[in-house]
Parts: structure tokens; sequence; C-alpha cells
């Protein structure tokens, strides 16, 4: 009789363990979600708050607004911390280190704005290839958030831009490079 009562209990101790075990990896898994939000939050607020990037982006206004926006060492420096900035939230997104849906609602149009200002050769000699081949995980951010043409917010990318990407995406040895 006692041997039937000990059977039933030790179901019972591994039914509740595993229940236990089971609410443990939820918790973990929804940690593990809210962690990604908060990083992606973070990340994307940096373009606000962070004191260099805040420098870059008045330096670089003050020096569009007063049509005075040259390639000099300096405005190419400011334009690299920005360009630079965006690319980190992309080799992020690419390695799922933050959520793609918030990181596109917050930045979306600032990725747009700064790759349209700034992705232009006349900022950077003409010798090596052109700035956006330095910033292949941002590009091919750009086209999975390209918006479809003839939505009032959409951007376009720039014909060899979008050839280059897609010579990239087609040979996996080149996205080394």
């Amino acid at each position: 009789m006692w041997d039937s009562w000990i059977a039933y209990g030790t179901w019972a101790l591994v039914l509740a363990t595993a229940v236990l075990a089971g609410v443990a990896l939820w918790q973990i898994l929804e940690i593990r979600s809210e962690n990604k939000k908060q990083r992606t939050l973070t990340a994307c607020s940096m373009y606000d708050y962070d004191p260099v990037i805040f420098a870059a982006r008045h330096e670089l206004r003050s020096a569009l607004e007063a049509s005075n926006l040259t390639g000099s060492a300096q405005h190419r420096g400011y334009i690299i911390t920005i360009l630079n900035y965006l690319d980190g939230i992309a080799i992020g997104l690419d390695r799922h280190l933050y959520d793609e849906k918030i990181a596109r609602d917050h930045v979306r149009t600032i990725v747009f704005e700064n790759c349209e200002l700034y992705f232009k050769d006349e900022y950077f000699p003409k010798d090596p290839p052109p700035i956006w081949r330095d910033y292949l995980q941002l590009t091919l951010l750009m086209e999975r958030w390209e918006l479809p043409r003839g939505d009032e917010r959409a951007f376009s990318i720039p014909g060899p831009m979008r050839d280059w990407i897609k010579q990239r995406r087609s040979d996996p040895s080149a996205r080394r490079k």
C-alpha cells in the first residue's frame, strides 16, 4: 500500500519539477526578450544623447545650413562618426542583438536621411571606391527597410549602390570584402 503512495508522490514531484522548469524557462526567455528591447532603445537613443554623436550632428547641421559642408578632414570625421553609429545599429540587427521592429520605428528615417546626405563622393577623395562600400551592413539595412516607390516617406537607393548590394547578396564570399 505504501509503495503505491510513494509512486504517486514521485510522479507528483516529477510533474511539479517539470512545471517549475517550464516556468523558469519561460521567465528566462521573457527576460532575454525584454533585455533585447532595452538594448535596442538604448542604442537608438544614442543618436540624441551621446555627446560625440550629438556634437558631430550639430557641426554637420551647422555646416549644411551655412552651405559650408566640404570634404575637409574635420567634416569627414564627423560624417564617419555618424555613419559608424548607424552601421553599428545595422550590425547589431544583423546579429540579432537588437529588435528590428523597434529599431526600424525609431531610426529608419534617421538612417535614410543621413545616408542620403553623407553617402556622397564629394565629401571623400575620388581615388577609393564610394564611401558606402565601407558600410555593407548599413547598405543592406537600407535595402531591407526601403519603402515602395510612391510612398511619401520613401527614400530611394541609388542605382550603383543597389547593383553593388545585389552583387554582394549573390556572391557570399564577396560579403566579407
